[in-house]
């Protein structure tokens, strides 16, 4: 899988992630469910941001690295 595919994969399960929660959300909303998501959830989405960054500088290396061999 390129890296592109796997930043692509992660958004797409993120997105599927957040429209799940707000669905449970709507009947389950009490301050368990707010301390799942502000402890669980939203450290995710902080980790899945910091990964996004991380796979494209990895993704931009690669190319550049292709192009400097000729391969890109």
């Amino acid at each position: 899988m390129s890296v592109a595919g796997a930043r692509m994969r992660m958004d797409l399960a993120l997105k599927d992630l957040h429209l799940k929660w707000a669905h449970v959300s709507q009947s389950w909303n009490d301050p368990v469910s707010r301390a799942f998501e502000s402890n669980y959830l939203d450290a995710l989405d902080q980790g899945a941001r910091l990964a996004a960054g991380a796979l494209d500088k990895m993704r931009d290396s690669i190319a550049r690295a292709k192009r400097e061999c000729g391969e890109g």
